[in-house]
């Protein structure tokens, strides 16, 4: 409803800005500040509209605004989530993370564990890959990890055993049997080669 407002930065708390346009005061919820008080602004929103909450969130740049309502479409993810991620990671940090797999940057946002990490990159891995030039299913691209339990513990211990989050997910993916233990696994994965 709103792409963007621009007033003066009246207010900021920890997790909002106070913008005042036209002689009312926007309460807008940020993943981090920017601006100082007394400043213009010109902030991109997104209005959030639920059966028992409506709320404005805000941001810097169209890009993280973008990025925000793509997570939106993320099953389990919501504002929170969202502003986490984006106070945590910049949108290209981000990016980089969910196209590498990269599960410890993604893990590093509060309230985002491998479960979480494992549906961003699933679901946003291909869209992302696409805007950054590189066709879905490219040699650049490591091979997704669908993380449960009994994965994620492979996957750590190749990780632990000096392999990169691409190369161990690659072997994983090439060697993973559910019947199997976690160190006949582990062997297995150690057997495939490149």
């Amino acid at each position: 409803m709103f792409a963007y407002m621009e007033g003066k930065c009246v207010a900021q708390k920890t997790d909002s800005l106070t913008v005042a346009v036209g002689g009312i005061g926007f309460e807008i919820f940020v993943p981090r500040m920017f601006g100082r008080k007394g400043e213009d602004l010109r902030v991109y929103t997104y209005l959030y509209v639920r059966e028992n909450e409506i709320s404005l969130y805000g941001f810097e740049s169209e890009a993280d605004r973008n990025l925000f309502l793509e997570l939106q479409n993320v099953t389990g993810v919501g504002p929170k989530l969202s502003l986490s991620i984006l106070g945590t990671l910049t949108t290209e940090q981000f990016a980089a993370a969910i196209i590498a797999a990269d599960y410890d940057t993604l893990t590093s946002v509060k309230g985002l564990g491998k479960k979480g990490a494992s549906r961003l990159v699933v679901e946003l891995r291909d869209k992302l890959a696409a805007r950054q030039g590189i066709a879905a299913g490219s040699t650049e691209l490591p091979p997704a990890v669908d993380v449960d339990g009994k994965r994620a513990e492979v996957l750590d211990a190749l990780r632990v055993l000096g392999f990169t989050e691409r190369e161990a997910g690659a072997r994983l993916q090439a060697s993973y049997d559910s019947e199997l233990s976690l160190e006949e696994n582990v062997r297995a994965a150690l057997r495939k080669s490149d």
